[in-house]
C-alpha cells in the first residue's frame, strides 16, 4: 500500500495463515501507542527464560528486565520468551481490543499466543507503525530495532526497511515498512516454510518495488502533462 496517496495492490488479502512471530509487532504498537514507559522493569518469568533463544542469556529467572529489552528481543531477535512476558504484561484481551480499535482482529488465546494473520491486517499494523514514526518519542527505538537482516528477505539495495518476519513449520512471512522516498507497506504471507521461501519472497518484494516505482513514474509524467502539455 502506498502511504500517500492511497493506492494498493493485493492478492488474497484476506487469506488466513498461522501468523507465528508477526504478532510481536502488535506488542510494540500497543506499548508505544499507549505511551507506556519502556524503561519500566518487570521480573523475567521462568517460562519466558525457558522459551528464550539467546537474547535473554544475560538474565536469570526472576531478575529485573525492562520492557524495552523485552521488546528489543521480541522485534529484533524474534525471541519467544520475550513475547511471552510482554503479552502477559499487556493482557490478551487488551491486545485483542487494541487490534479491533485499529480495524483488525487477533485470534490469540491462553493456549496460543500467536494466532492467525492476514496480509490485510498486517498492513494495518504497518500503517500504524508509520504513524508512530512521526508521532512517538520511541521512533528511533523502533527504527534501530526493526531495521535488521534477521530473516529479512524483503531487502532492497540501499533502502531501509522496518520489518518483522514470522516462521513456523510450513509458514514463512515477512512484512515491512519500506522507507523509500515515497514510503509504502508490504506484507508477504506464505506457506513456503519448507520450500525456497528466501528467494521467492525476495522476488515478490522486488516485483512490488518495481510496481511502486512504475506507479510514481507514471504519476509524475501525468502531472507534468497537466502542467506543461506535450
Amino acid at each position: 500500500e502506498e502511504l500517500s496517496p492511497n493506492y494498493s495492490y493485493s492478492y488474497n488479502p484476506y487469506k488466513e495463515y498461522y501468523g507465528a512471530s508477526l504478532i510481536k509487532i502488535v506488542d510494540a504498537l500497543y506499548l508505544i501507542d499507549n505511551n507506556i514507559n519502556l524503561d519500566t522493569d518487570l521480573k523475567l518469568s521462568k517460562t519466558a527464560k525457558n522459551l528464550s533463544s539467546t537474547c535473554l542469556d544475560n538474565y536469570s529467572s526472576n531478575s529485573n528486565i525492562s520492557l524495552r529489552t523485552l521488546l528489543y528481543c521480541a522485534l529484533n531477535k524474534s525471541d519467544n520468551g520475550a513475547h511471552y512476558d510482554l503479552i502477559n504484561y499487556i493482557g490478551i484481551n487488551n491486545l485483542k481490543q487494541y487490534a479491533l480499535d485499529l480495524q483488525s482482529y487477533l485470534t490469540i488465546s491462553k493456549e496460543d499466543y500467536y494466532g492467525i494473520q492476514t496480509s490485510y491486517n498486517t498492513n494495518i499494523y504497518l500503517k500504524r507503525l508509520y504513524y508512530l514514526l512521526t508521532n512517538s518519542n520511541e521512533a528511533n527505538f523502533l527504527k534501530n530495532t526493526m531495521i535488521n537482516n534477521n530473516e529479512n528477505y524483503l531487502y532492497l539495495d540501499n533502502i531501509n526497511i522496518l520489518h518483522k518476519y514470522g516462521y513456523y513449520d510450513n509458514y514463512y512471512h515477512d512484512i515491512g515498512l519500506v522507507l523509500d522516498n515515497y514510503p509504502y507497506t508490504i506484507s508477504i504471507l506464505t506457506s513456503l516454510g519448507k520450500d525456497n521461501y528466501q528467494s521467492i519472497v525476495n522476488e515478490i518484494a522486488n516485483k512490488v518495488y518495481n510496481l511502486h516505482e512504475s506507479y510514481w513514474q507514471e504519476k509524475k509524467e501525468y502531472c507534468n502533462f497537466l502542467i506543461y502539455g506535450d
